[in-house]
């Protein structure tokens, strides 16, 4: 018997901060529960655990802002800042709109080759030729499928392909298949997971 999982159990399960998984359930991020469980006037949704899973390979990228990076890497933010201004810092492998994000291994990769106090490193040690991912911002999503930014807030939005900080960032692919999946003014929307990837979503 396969045993379902509560978000406090999802979140266990996934190693994760339970905040987490309640903000993204409460941006109808989160696949369709798979088991109901009533009592005393409540009813508990849970997940079985490869559903969970299937669901954890389609969370966004983590990357980690600059001051977030100089913190994990515990170089003053000062420093890095100085560094990005005078083009001697690793390319972002991220940006979402104006915000630009690192991955935690670009960075140590970055602390690895640069040079100590009195050496010197030839050519650009810098260039770890990593590229920059663009992924797009809410405003820019809303001007891709034609909507005014307000309206994003009123709509099931796909699960993002990247986040930086407090900020999501999804791949023009992404919006592009979420907006045909978009149902028309007289689909219910609150109860089905047509916002998904088709993976994820439950087949009645």
């Amino acid at each position: 018997m396969t045993v379902s999982l509560s978000i406090a159990g999802v979140a266990d399960h996934l190693g994760v901060p339970l905040a987490t998984v309640e903000e993204y359930a409460a941006n109808g991020w989160m696949p369709l529960p798979d088991t109901h469980v009533e009592g005393g006037g409540v009813t508990i949704d849970g997940w079985f655990p490869d559903t969970v899973e299937r669901w954890h390979s389609y969370w966004p990228t983590e990357y980690l802002s600059l001051a977030a990076l100089a913190e994990h890497l515990e170089i003053p933010h000062k420093t890095l800042a100085t560094y990005l201004e005078n083009r001697k810092f690793a390319a972002p492998d991220a940006r979402i709109g104006r915000i630009q994000g690192w991955l935690p291994a670009t960075g140590e990769a970055w602390k690895a080759r640069r040079p100590g106090s009195g050496s010197r490193s030839a050519g650009a040690w810098w260039d770890l030729g990593n590229e920059t991912v663009v992924y797009l911002s809410t405003p820019q999503v809303a001007e891709r499928i034609g909507v005014h930014r307000g309206a994003m807030n009123h709509y099931k939005t796909n699960i993002p392909d990247a986040r930086i900080g407090r900020v999501f960032g999804s791949l023009p692919q992404t919006v592009d298949d979420w907006q045909e999946r978009r149902p028309g003014k007289r689909t219910p929307r609150d109860s089905e997971d047509w916002n998904l990837p088709p993976a994820l979503q439950r087949i009645a």
